[in-house]
């Protein structure tokens, strides 16, 4: 039962605050608040779907969740970051279709694993590393500008 929080959750964290920090130019506080608000947001829809939520109406809940979570995640980004709504309400539609459409097609070729969701949070922690690095300050970047 982890593996199905984690794997989807190893997704999401991988695709949706990169896609987001290029609203910014990899601004990491984009990618910090997109990170937190996706970490939140999916944890919360997974364990809906796995423990609460009958079987029969997954893929009406899954629809109706990822178009609350393209407004919701918006919103935080517009709000904590100071970015323009309509910007950020069409880089979460862009970041959600392509978790959302990564997840299903793994999931279709049956590729779910811990060891994948260890992968993928291996390279989000690197993301996170180069993002932030790449926001620290440097005298020879602040320079050439």
């Amino acid at each position: 039962m982890l593996l199905d929080i984690l794997f989807p959750l190893s997704i999401t964290l991988l695709l949706e605050p990169l896609i987001f920090s290029l609203i910014k130019k990899f601004d990491f506080k984009v990618f910090l608040v997109s990170s937190i608000a996706n970490l939140v947001l999916n944890t919360t829809m997974n364990v809906i779907i796995h423990f609460i939520l009958e079987k029969r109406i997954y893929a009406l809940f899954l629809f109706n969740y990822e178009i609350a979570t393209i407004f919701v995640e918006a919103l935080i980004v517009n709000l904590f970051c100071k970015i323009k709504y309509g910007k950020c309400l069409l880089f979460s539609m862009f970041a959600n279709i392509a978790s959302l459409t990564m997840g299903s097609m793994l999931n279709s070729f049956g590729i779910s694993s811990i060891y994948v969701s260890i992968i993928l949070f291996v390279f989000y922690a690197i993301f996170f590393v180069l993002v932030f690095l790449y926001n620290s300050p440097n005298k020879e970047h602040d320079s050439n500008n």
